[in-house]
């Protein structure tokens, strides 16, 4: 009989979200909740006799749709917190505060500006 101890590597520690659908830790519960939004928006339209068939397909894709983009371009093997920056570069100048000019200057920078020009 062979004594020895098989182990095998089951992504189980702290370091992995785990996958699901492709999808890197609970990145597809946004997505499920999409798709059931989509096909209740698709019965709903069908029920109704709202629109033809064909558009309201179209119509209940868009949930689904626009929901699995923002989760593949801002959130699928990114770094966290990439949706933030990625919308405070292109929402602010760069700096840390919104109006960088407005900001009142140091006290010792006045006070060595004031002992630059002699006064007290």
């Amino acid at each position: 009989m062979n004594d020895e101890l098989v182990a095998f590597h089951t992504n189980s520690a702290d370091d992995s979200s785990g996958v699901a659908f492709k999808l890197d830790g609970n990145l597809y519960i946004p997505v499920i909740g999409a798709a059931l939004l989509s096909v209740g928006l698709l019965t709903g339209l069908i029920w109704a006799d709202a629109v033809s068939t064909p558009i309201a397909f179209l119509v209940a894709a868009i949930p689904f749709a626009l929901t699995l983009f923002i989760v593949l371009t801002f959130f699928q093997g990114k770094e966290p917190h990439y949706a933030a920056d990625w919308m405070a570069d292109r929402t602010t100048d760069g700096s840390f505060v919104r109006y960088a000019q407005a900001q009142p200057t140091h006290p010792m920078e006045r006070l060595a500006a004031q002992l630059s020009k002699g006064g007290n």
